[in-house]
């Protein structure tokens, strides 16, 4: 009797032990493909000097601020998000075009069309961005978890690289009202090249009860071939807040920085600016 006493409660100890849920310092990765869908609103501008293509002279820039091509306006910007394990799959892209006339302070050679002072000139500026990026989760420090299984403190860094490819489109048009033009001057130009770049990436992530989620991600390229070169940077900080599992709110800022240069001195294309702003959005999570 005292052997089977002896016997039935190490079964149960064991038993106990086997049921026991595991320790919120293991949390175990999940196996399984997560998407996450960020559609978004930015509120974004350019900035930075432009040369245009056609010119004659080294010191045909103007900037963008005097084409009156720097007010911010809303644009749509988005990525999708794919994760299993430590590794992360992520697809953004953004789309800008902005459309405006201002009055040219100095007589100057833009590209190919000469411009004189007092005259309106009308520029077409569209930029388009496409990124693919894929990142390996180098760290994981959680601490703590709560009775639904939720992690209390999540901290976490990737790295890893991708491609961006951005397309600029730009249309500028004079119109001809100095009677010290003789008639034959070019008034209009076009403009369109796609740049490629090889990038790196980085990013952290902060998670608090998996409700708050604090997000710095930065990327840098380069590449060049023949005439042309591109060269670009960005950050993006991002906040977000999930109120129930799948859905949450997000608002961040993103700064895309270029230097992009097209063609030979000085005939070339040539921009040094940037694209920056607010976005807010919503992140759907599966």
């Amino acid at each position: 009797m005292p052997l089977a006493l002896v016997a039935l409660t190490g079964s149960i100890a064991l038993a106990s032990q086997d049921d026991a849920p595991p320790s919120p310092w293991q949390n175990q990765p999940r196996n399984s493909w997560t998407l996450s869908f960020e559609p978004r609103i930015w509120y974004a501008g350019p900035s930075g000097d432009i040369r245009f293509p056609g010119g004659t002279a080294s010191d045909d820039k103007i900037d963008l601020a005097d084409l009156n091509s720097d007010d911010p306006r809303v644009t749509p910007y988005g990525e999708l998000r794919f994760q299993r394990g430590r590794w992360r799959i992520e697809i953004a892209g953004s789309a800008f075009d902005a459309d405006n006339s201002s009055t040219i302070a100095t007589t100057q050679t833009l590209g190919s069309v000469a411009v004189f002072a007092g005259e309106r000139a009308r520029l077409d500026f569209a930029h388009a961005s496409f990124e693919a990026r894929a990142l390996y989760r180098f760290y994981q420090y959680v601490d703590g978890s709560t009775a639904d299984g939720r992690d209390i403190v999540q901290f976490t860094i990737h790295a890893g690289g991708g491609l961006r490819i951005t397309h600029i489109d730009l249309d500028l048009a004079v119109i001809p009202t100095d009677p010290a033009r003789i008639g034959n001057e070019i008034t209009s130009l076009s403009y369109t090249h796609t740049f490629a770049e090889p990038i790196i990436a980085a990013s952290m992530g902060l998670q608090v009860y998996e409700r708050f989620d604090l997000r710095v991600e930065g990327t840098a390229g380069y590449f060049s071939t023949g005439d042309s070169s591109s060269a670009s940077f960005s950050i993006e900080p991002t906040f977000g807040w999930y109120p129930v599992d799948n859905l949450g709110i997000e608002i961040g800022y993103r700064m895309l920085i270029h230097r992009m240069e097209d063609g030979k001195d000085p005939s070339q294309f040539e921009w040094n600016g940037s694209i920056a702003g607010l976005f807010a959005g919503v992140s759907v999570r599966f």
